[in-house]
C-alpha cells in the first residue's frame, strides 16, 4: 500500500507515479483519497496522457457529477466541454473525434460494453465514487473484469473513492487466483474540516432541528451551508421554515433545493456560486454527497439520514425507508465542508451514536429491483455465478426477475435472451418500459407510449404536486416540461426508430385515457387492481397485495385501474400514481395478458371450495362463473397447499392420532431397519396427496375435516406385520408387576410412564420400548397421582431415593404400604387391608 501523509493536489501527484507502476504491472489498481483530493478530475487526466490505447471512460453516479466534472476538467485545460474532456448523459452528450476523457453514467456505459464487449476505442475505465455500491457500477465493473481477463488483458481498471473497503475491492480487481492489486492511499483532505456534534432536543421535529441548525451555523460562520437531508419531503419543509432568503450579518443567503427529481437547470442552478455579496443554502439529498464541489461552502449540516429503498421481490414493490447514515456517507458529507477552504462539518446526532452507525450503507445489490441486471445478464450471456463479485446478486431476487423477463417473453424457456428481449436492451429505459414501448409501436401507440415512459422515469416532468391521475399528468408535463421533456421524447422515438419498423402499425384510433391504462397494464400486469372490501379507495393488485389512495381521489371508485406508481408499506401499498383501465379494450388489445382455466379455489374466507370457470390477468380473477365438480379429485391439490401454508394444525388431531403418530415416529428413529413410516412434519406434509389425498376427494368445506379418523388413516399406512410389530415394540399400554396395564405418553421425548411406585415393587429394571433401545421415564407417583420421583433409573431409585420417600410420605399415607424392602414386596394398587 502506497500512502501520502495529505491529499492536497501535490500528494496526490505523488501517487500517479505509483499509479502508472501498479497498471503496468497489474492492469488494475485502487485509489482511496478523502472529499477535496482532486481525485475525480486529476487522475482521469494524468490517465489520459500515460494510458496508450484509446479513451479513459469515468464512470459517474449521477448526470449532474458528470456535467460538473467535465466542466471542470475542461475549464482546467482552458478548453470547451466536449474536445479532450466530454461526457454522455440521459438526454445530453458533449463528445467529439478529438475527446480523451469521457465521463459517463453507468447506464450509458453498460449499454456501450453490451454494443462493443472489445470496448477497442478504450484504453482505461475508472469507476469513481465506488463505495456507492452502486448496482450498476457493480455490473460494470463485473463485465469489464471479464472482458480484461478474457479478452482485453491491456485494458486498465481503476476503481476509486474516499471511503471504501479497499481490501475487498483489491482483491476482487486481482481475481481469485492471484494477489490483491495495489492500494494507493492518500491520507488528509485538502483543507482542514472542524467536526461538531449538535444532538437534537428530545421529539423535535426534524425540520425545525435542522431550520435552527442553519440559522445558527449563517450566524456563526462565514461562507455558504450545504445541509444533508434524506429526501424531497424533509428539503421542502425544511424550505418552508427557511424561506427564500435569509438576511444575514454579511448579507443575504439564498436557499436552494438538491434533489434529483429536479430539471438539470434546476439543479445546476444549486450548484452554482452565489452571487457576490451573498450566500447560499443548499438543501440537498445525498446527491450532493459525492464528486460535486459547491463553490463558498466551508458549513455543512448534516441530519445523519439516508433513504434506502427496499425491494420485495414477491410483489414487486419498492419502498423508501429512512436509515441512520453510514460512517462512510458522514466521512463524505463532511468532506464538502473542506473542498475550497478550512470548513466546519455540524453533525446532529451525538458523538456517543456513531459507533451504533453501519460503516457502509448497504450495498444496492441486496435491495433493488433486479430486474435491468438480470436482463443485462441475459445479454451478456453469463450467469451470476461465471462473473466476479463483491457480494453477487440474491438468488431470489434474481429469479424473481428471471421470471418477469420470462413472461414479458425476454427469456426463453431456457433463460435465454430472446429477439424481444434484445430489443429491450437496446431502449434506454427500465425493461417493463421498454416491453410496453415495442408493445405500444406494434398498435399505433408509439408517442403516446414515450410520453408516458418519459413522465414514470421523470417525475418531476410535471412539476411539484403532480396529480394522482396520470392522464392529469401527462397533460401537465405536456405543458410544463420544455426542453427537458422534447429531450426525452427524442431519446425514447430516436431509440424505437434505431429499431426495425417492420412492427411498426397505422395510429391507433384508441381514446388516449383508454390508450393510456392499456399501455400501462402492458409495463405492469401486476399492478392491476380492482376494488375490494366495498370501501372507496381500497384495492387489491394482481400480485395480491392490497393498495391505497385517498377516497377523495376520482379513481377511488374505479372499476379496475393500474397502479402505475406505488410504494411499499407495511399493511397496503400507497398508491401515487394510477390510470383508470378499461378491461375490454385491454383484452382486445392484449389479449395475451388473459387466461381462461377452471379451478378449485378458496371462498368465504377460505371456509368452502368452489369449482369455477375463470378468467384472470396474472393472479387476479376479473370474472368467474360457478360449475359443478366435475372430479371429485380436483380437490385434492387446493388442500395440500392450504395443509402446506397453515401447517398439520389444521387437521383434526385427537389423542389417538397423536399418539399412534408419535409411536409409530419413535420406531421410525429409533429402529430406522424396522421400515416404520417417517411421521414428522416435514415428511407429513410432503406426502400428503399420498397418504390424505384419497380421504380428501370431494371435500369443500373446512368443517368437513371435523369427520377424518386420522388415527385409522395413518395406521392405514401400516401393512399388517408393521402394525402388529408396533404393538410389540411400542405398545399403549405397559403392563406393570401389579397387574395393571398404564398408558404411555408417547408425545414426550422419551416416553412417560406415569404409575403409583407400589405399582412396581419388586422391579428392577426400568421399562423400555423399540426392543429396549429407549428407556421410559417413569413417573412415579404418591396414593395421590402426585408425581414424587422422575427416573429412567429404577434400580437406582430403589436404592437411593425410595428411602427418603418412604420416611417423608409414610406418614402422610399410612393406609398404603411402605416397606422397607421394595425389592422383594409384593406389587399393588390398593392400600392395606383393614385388620
Amino acid at each position: 500500500m502506497v500512502e501520502t501523509p495529505n491529499a492536497s493536489p501535490e500528494a496526490l501527484d505523488d501517487l500517479l507515479s505509483p499509479l502508472d507502476a501498479a497498471l503496468a504491472t497489474r492492469g488494475a489498481a485502487v485509489l482511496v483519497a478523502e472529499p477535496g483530493a482532486g481525485k475525480t478530475t486529476r487522475v482521469p487526466l494524468h490517465l489520459a496522457d500515460s494510458v496508450s490505447g484509446g479513451r479513459v471512460i469515468v464512470l459517474q453516479p449521477r448526470r449532474l457529477a458528470a456535467r460538473m466534472a467535465a466542466t471542470f476538467m475542461a475549464g482546467q485545460r482552458g478548453e470547451p466541454v466536449g474536445q479532450t474532456v466530454g461526457y454522455r448523459v440521459r438526454d445530453e452528450q458533449k463528445v467529439s473525434a478529438h475527446t480523451r476523457v469521457e465521463l459517463v453514467t453507468d447506464g450509458l456505459f453498460l449499454r456501450r460494453i453490451q454494443a462493443d464487449p472489445l470496448l477497442e476505442d478504450v484504453g482505461a475505465v475508472v469507476f469513481d465514487e465506488f463505495h456507492l455500491r452502486r448496482p450498476e457500477a457493480e455490473l460494470a465493473l463485473a463485465f469489464a473484469l471479464q472482458v480484461r481477463r478474457l479478452l482485453r488483458p491491456e485494458l486498465r481498471i481503476v476503481v476509486m473513492s474516499a471511503t471504501l473497503d479497499d481490501e475487498a475491492v483489491a482483491r476482487l480487481l486481482a481475481g481469485p487466483e492471484a494477489d490483491p492489486v495495489p492500494v494507493l492511499r492518500a491520507r488528509g483532505r485538502q483543507f482542514p474540516v472542524e467536526v461538531r456534534y449538535a444532538p437534537p432536543k428530545k421529539d423535535a421535529p426534524l425540520a425545525d432541528t435542522v431550520a435552527q441548525a442553519v440559522r445558527e451555523a449563517l450566524e456563526a460562520e462565514p461562507g455558504s451551508v450545504l445541509v444533508f437531508l434524506p429526501g424531497e419531503r424533509e428539503i421542502r419543509e425544511v424550505a418552508a421554515r427557511l424561506g427564500e432568503t435569509l438576511e444575514t450579518p454579511v448579507g443575504p443567503a439564498r436557499v436552494a433545493p438538491l434533489f434529483g427529481r429536479l430539471s438539470a437547470e434546476e439543479q445546476n442552478r444549486a450548484v452554482r456560486p452565489a452571487p457576490q455579496g451573498e450566500r447560499k443554502v443548499v438543501l440537498a439529498t445525498d446527491i450532493a454527497e459525492t464528486s460535486l464541489t459547491i463553490e463558498g461552502v466551508r458549513v455543512v449540516v448534516d441530519a445523519g439520514l439516508s433513504r434506502e429503498p427496499r425491494f420485495d421481490a414477491a410483489t414487486g414493490l419498492s419502498r423508501l425507508v429512512t436509515v441512520a447514515a453510514s460512517k462512510a456517507a458522514a466521512e463524505q458529507r463532511a468532506g464538502r465542508a473542506g473542498r475550497t477552504e478550512p470548513g466546519v462539518a455540524i453533525r446532529l446526532w451525538a458523538r456517543a451514536e456513531e459507533v451504533q452507525r453501519p460503516d457502509y450503507a448497504t450495498p444496492g445489490l441486496q435491495q433493488v429491483d433486479l430486474l435491468p441486471l438480470a436482463l443485462e445478464l441475459a445479454g451478456w450471456g453469463e450467469a451470476v455465478a461465471e462473473l466476479d463479485w463483491l457480494e453477487p446478486p440474491p438468488a431470489h431476487g434474481m429469479a424473481a426477475a428471471q421470471a418477469i423477463l420470462a413472461e414479458l417473453g425476454a427469456l426463453d424457456a431456457e433463460g435465454r435472451i430472446t429477439g424481444h428481449g434484445r430489443a429491450l436492451l437496446r431502449l434506454p429505459t427500465h425493461p417493463r418500459l421498454a416491453h410496453m414501448l415495442l408493445r405500444a409501436r406494434e398498435r399505433g401507440l408509439s408517442r403516446l407510449a414515450c410520453e408516458l415512459a418519459v413522465v414514470v422515469e421523470e417525475p418531476g416532468m410535471a412539476g411539484p404536486g403532480a396529480p394522482l391521475e396520470l392522464g392529469e399528468r401527462l397533460v401537465q408535463a405536456r405543458r410544463a416540461g420544455g426542453r427537458a421533456w422534447k429531450s426525452g421524447l427524442r431519446r425514447l422515438e430516436q431509440a424505437l426508430a434505431r429499431l426495425d419498423d417492420s412492427a411498426g402499425a397505422a395510429e391507433s384510433v384508441l381514446d388516449e385515457g383508454v390508450a393510456l391504462g392499456v399501455l400501462a397494464a402492458l409495463a405492469w400486469p401486476e399492478r392491476i387492481a380492482r376494488p375490494r372490501g366495498g370501501q372507496a379507495g381500497r384495492f387489491v393488485m394482481g400480485n395480491g397485495r392490497g393498495a391505497l389512495l385517498s377516497e377523495r381521489e376520482r379513481l377511488a371508485h374505479a372499476e379496475y385501474l393500474v397502479a402505475v406508481d406505488c410504494t411499499d408499506a407495511e399493511r397496503e401499498a400507497r398508491i401515487r400514481c394510477a390510470v383508470a383501465l378499461d378491461l375490454a379494450a385491454l383484452e382486445r388489445e392484449a389479449p395475451e395478458l388473459f387466461h381462461r382455466e377452471t379451478r378449485c379455489d378458496w371462498v368465504e374466507d377460505g371456509a368452502r371450495l368452489e369449482n369455477a370457470r375463470i378468467r384472470r390477468i396474472g393472479t387476479l380473477v376479473v370474472e368467474r362463473q360457478m360449475v359443478a365438480l366435475d372430479d371429485p379429485a380436483s380437490t385434492i391439490p387446493r388442500w395440500c397447499e392450504r395443509m402446506r401454508r397453515e401447517g398439520l394444525a389444521l387437521l383434526p388431531w385427537d389423542d389417538a392420532a397423536t399418539q399412534l403418530r408419535a409411536r409409530i415416529q419413535l420406531l421410525h428413529q429409533a429402529m430406522p431397519e424396522a421400515g416404520f413410516p417417517d411421521m414428522g412434519d416435514a415428511a407429513l406434509l410432503a406426502g400428503l396427496e399420498d397418504w390424505l389425498g384419497p380421504y380428501l376427494a370431494g371435500m369443500t368445506r373446512l368443517r368437513d375435516l371435523d369427520r377424518l379418523d386420522l388415527a385409522a388413516i395413518l395406521r392405514a399406512r401400516l401393512d399388517w406385520e408393521h402394525q402388529q410389530r408396533l404393538e410389540r415394540e411400542a405398545p399403549a399400554r405397559i403392563a406393570v408387576p401389579s397387574g395393571s396395564a398404564h398408558r404411555v405418553d408417547y408425545t414426550q421425548d422419551p416416553p412417560v410412564l406415569a404409575v403409583k411406585l407400589q405399582e412396581l415393587f419388586g422391579l428392577a429394571e426400568t421399562p423400555a420400548v423399540a426392543g429396549g433401545r429407549v428407556a421410559l421415564v417413569l413417573h412415579l407417583l404418591s396414593p395421590a397421582r402426585r408425581p414424587v420421583q422422575v427416573t429412567q433409573d429404577l434400580k437406582s431409585f430403589w436404592e437411593n431415593g425410595y428411602p427418603e420417600v418412604r420416611r417423608e410420605l409414610k406418614g402422610r399415607y399410612p393406609k398404603h404400604p411402605w416397606p422397607e424392602d421394595p425389592w422383594n414386596a409384593p406389587a399393588t394398587r390398593h392400600a392395606k387391608r383393614r385388620g
